[in-house]
């Protein structure tokens, strides 16, 4: 369990990283299309939360469809990262990834969505 849950950390703080190279206005795209979906599913049980995580997915492979061709396309980029926290809250939950991985997951996203949202509100 923890090698998986640290290799699945290493991927999705990796993939943060790649999106905070982009620039401000795709950042803040992400940032807003990922804040959004977690106001939805904070509240929400396991149960649902898989089905949210299952959406997200789905979403991913519509953005692939439409011709996103990087894992740093907002179409692709926001639904995979929302995908991340729900795993990560999921796994955290059922004690599936390591409680460290899972928490670095979580803040990591949540973090890069105040972040983001706040530098879009203050430019506004």
């Amino acid at each position: 369990m923890f090698l998986r849950s640290l290799f699945y950390e290493r991927t999705v703080l990796g993939h943060l990283e790649r999106v905070r190279q982009l620039p401000p206005e795709a950042q803040a795209e992400i940032a807003m299309r990922v804040g959004n979906f977690l106001e939805l599913t904070r509240p929400v049980s396991d149960n649902l939360l898989s089905r949210f995580a299952q959406v997200a997915r789905e979403e991913q492979q519509r953005a692939v469809e439409q011709g996103a061709k990087s894992d740093t396309d907002p179409l692709w980029a926001a639904p995979a990262i929302s995908e991340a926290w729900c795993n990560a809250r999921l796994g955290l939950g059922s004690g599936y990834f390591d409680r460290h991985s899972a928490i670095e997951i979580i803040v990591a996203i949540e973090s890069f969505t105040l972040q983001r949202a706040s530098t879009l509100q203050r430019s506004v």
